[in-house]
């Protein structure tokens, strides 16, 4: 059974190089469009194997609630979406994969048990790929670490929020007490290069996240730490705050603003009001009755209530309502600077991010694989 786990961690950290590399720009052509799908299949060969390796511990994530009504609302929404299909209001089946790839990471980080050491190993990773990652994209598609007018990076609504995630990652262990200094130090370096590589890409939304996560992390921690932190510790740290601020704060500026003085949002507002629109108008069965042609809506809430009107969409509200509750209990009720509890941070990028990107919390692919397996495993470990 040790021989079957320690293979299964193997295979899970395979599979996180695997899901970043898959945003190497290599996979995309000059336009931008993604061409690497041959990555994906060793990504779902990978993933498979650690489901059948998983199957004899799986039994025990039923336990916990959050498990249990994701399970069921999957279910619910899964005949939901078959009925839509069966009378063509849809054209796709994919949505159910979508949501079905978060349910299998909650499940195996609920149920695997993982030590200190292999948690730190699978953020080291995650956050050592993202920087990689990041720096190729940067450097193949902008050349440098300067602000452009246009938008050059790959699939960067995509790509920004998994440097978010690492960025959580590190500051969190850069803030966790009883591992070696050289190593808290060294991740802090990495929490402040992948924020300037999220400007770089001009991930505007990432950067808000970012930002407001670890203000929240970093307020748990002097909340947790003030009676152990001297004087000149509370100084040094506000010293080095405001030097990243003052260098930092021209090139914030023109991550946000350059070339869109006019319109912050790039559009999506608008869309986001049409489709409020369509849910004012039809709120029970939305643009199932009406039918309108409206952008894409770049908010999951406002996507599914205006897509399928409150009594459509209520297994998707109720899936999503319950777990963002979930979460915000667990942010104010557990200890942030244990890597069993990294989870309740970690995710709360994922739902964050459906504020301004309609694949998130759950898509697009395996992207919040990580977010949800350690999510579950933050939900075994409530007591630690």
């Amino acid at each position: 059974m040790s021989l079957i786990k320690h293979t299964r961690f193997l295979l899970l950290i395979t599979l996180i190089a695997l899901i970043i590399f898959g945003y190497h720009p290599m996979y995309f052509n000059n336009e931008g469009e993604y061409t690497g799908n041959g990555t994906m299949s060793y990504v779902l060969i990978t993933l498979t194997a650690i489901v059948i390796l998983s199957i004899v511990d799986i039994w025990q994530s039923w336990k916990y609630s959050e498990i249990k009504v994701y399970t069921l609302s999957l279910v619910a929404i899964g005949i939901v979406i078959l009925g839509l299909y069966a009378f063509g209001f849809i054209k796709s089946l994919m949505e159910i994969r979508t949501l079905t790839i978060p349910l299998i990471a909650l499940i195996i980080g609920a149920s695997s048990e993982y030590s200190h050491k292999q948690i730190l190993l699978i953020c080291c990773t995650y956050i050592i790929m993202s920087i990689y990652v990041g720096l190729m994209q940067i450097y193949t598609n902008i050349g440098g670490f300067e602000i452009l007018d246009a938008y050059l990076t790959n699939a960067k609504n995509s790509f920004g929020p998994i440097l978010c995630i690492a960025g959580v990652m590190s500051l969190l262990v850069a803030l966790t007490t009883h591992i070696p200094n050289t190593l808290r130090i060294l991740l802090a370096l990495c929490s402040i290069v992948i924020f300037v590589e999220i400007l770089t890409i001009r991930a505007r939304f990432a950067s808000i996240t970012y930002i407001s996560i670890s203000s929240f992390v970093i307020f748990k921690y002097l909340k947790q730490s003030n009676k152990n932190i001297s004087l000149v510790r509370y100084i040094i740290a506000i010293a080095i705050i405001c030097c990243i601020v003052y260098y930092l704060s021209d090139y914030f500026i023109d991550s946000f603003t350059r070339n869109r003085e006019d319109d912050i949002t790039s559009g999506r507002g608008e869309v986001i009001v049409d489709s409020i629109d369509i849910f004012t108008i039809s709120p029970l069965w939305g643009n199932l009755t009406l039918n309108r042609d409206i952008g894409w809506v770049h908010n999951y809430f406002f996507l599914k209530l205006s897509s399928y009107g409150i009594i459509g969409s209520l297994p998707w509200m109720f899936l999503y309502l319950y777990l963002a509750v979930s979460i915000i209990k667990g942010l104010f009720n557990a200890n942030l600077l244990s890597p069993y509890h990294y989870g309740w941070a970690i995710i709360l990028v994922s739902f964050i991010t459906s504020l301004a990107e309609p694949t998130y919390p759950y898509g697009p692919g395996t992207t919040n694989f990580i977010p949800f397996l350690l999510f579950g495993v933050a939900l075994s470990n409530k007591i630690k």
